[in-house]
Order: C-alpha cells, then sequence, then structure tokens
C-alpha cells in the first residue's frame, strides 16, 4: 500500500542560558541558533511551501490559511505568507534587470494575443496599444507583463527609449512572422 505520511509540524525547541557576571549585573549568553530571530517562529521548508502555493500555485492567502490549518492545526496569517515572499522577490531583482537588457536588446519580440474570458465571452486582448481607444499596433517601447483584468488597462513593461529597432510579433503564425520580418523597416 503507497501512503503518504501524516501531515504535521515538527517543533524544535532552542534553549539558551542567561549567565549574570558575578559582582556586576551584566549578563552573557551563546548566540541563538542560526535562522532563530524570534522566540516562536516557522522554519524554512515550511515557509518555501508557502511561497509554492501562494506564487506557483496561485492559492489565494485565505485558502492557504485554512489548507495549513485542516492540515496542520495551524492558522496562520496574510502576514506570514508575505513574510516569506519577500526575500523571494528581493532574489528575482537582478533577474527581472538582466530579462529588461535581454527583450531591450532583442531584434524580434514575441507577445501573442491573449484569449481571455469576460463576462462568459472569450475576449482578444492584444499587446501593445499604440494608443488608448485605437487598435493596438506593434509598438518597440512596450513589451506586457500580465494579461488584462477585466475593466483594468494592460500593464507594459516599458524599454529603452535608446533600444534598437524592435519589431513586436502579435501572432506566432508562421507566415505571418515571415511576413512581418519582410516589411520590417531597416
Amino acid at each position: 500500500v503507497f501512503d503518504i505520511p501524516e501531515p504535521k509540524l515538527k517543533v524544535t525547541e532552542h534553549v539558551y542560558l542567561l549567565y549574570r557576571v558575578p559582582g556586576t549585573s551584566r549578563t552573557v549568553h551563546h548566540p541563538f541558533h542560526p535562522g532563530v530571530g524570534a522566540p516562536v517562529q516557522y522554519g524554512p521548508r515550511f515557509g518555501a511551501l508557502l511561497v509554492y502555493l501562494s506564487d506557483y500555485q496561485l492559492i489565494p492567502q485565505a485558502r492557504i490559511s485554512k489548507l495549513c490549518f485542516d492540515l496542520y492545526g495551524r492558522a496562520i496569517s496574510a502576514d506570514t505568507i508575505n513574510r516569506f515572499r519577500g526575500p523571494c522577490f528581493e532574489h528575482l531583482e537582478a533577474f527581472e534587470e538582466q530579462l529588461k537588457k535581454d527583450l531591450a536588446e532583442s531584434p524580434v519580440l514575441h507577445a501573442d494575443q491573449t484569449g481571455i474570458r469576460i463576462c462568459g465571452k472569450c475576449s482578444k486582448r492584444s499587446p501593445a496599444p499604440s494608443e488608448p481607444g485605437k487598435e493596438p499596433s506593434a509598438s518597440p517601447e512596450y513589451v506586457p507583463i500580465s494579461p488584462p483584468l477585466r475593466n483594468a488597462d494592460t500593464q507594459f513593461i516599458k524599454l529603452s527609449s535608446s533600444s534598437p529597432r524592435q519589431t513586436l510579433v502579435r501572432q506566432l503564425k508562421r507566415r505571418d512572422l515571415a511576413k512581418s520580418l519582410k516589411q520590417r523597416p531597416e
């Protein structure tokens, strides 16, 4: 029989002693265990699970809290989840800068139209609108970073204005790509 172990939190108690220096009011103690900064805290593996559920599986924080209560008997707050997400966000800063640099240097940017259901109907959302209210067109300055939400404008990364001339490919069909590259001004 293949089965999984019962989920439960493992609690580790770290005890340290305070020593009072004889003849003075000064106290000394051994430093805390590395990674321990509060009397009660969650460990890095539990934090990794919270980040995975929140940012990869896209589970809302209220549902993650309920899941933790159901599995481990501990309801956690949104602040606890965000405390573990913060360092991950900071570690991605170098990646974001490199991505912007690579996009700015790329001669062809691929940004396919995104189909999204709004009020039960399929709606095509195109990247890079040239002007509000007008038909979207290829723009070398903007690249979409997320699909638009209902009643919200599409978000874009603005590339450097000094970037090389680029072609924004909206539909990834072989004939359209070839046609756009042939018609591309030098």
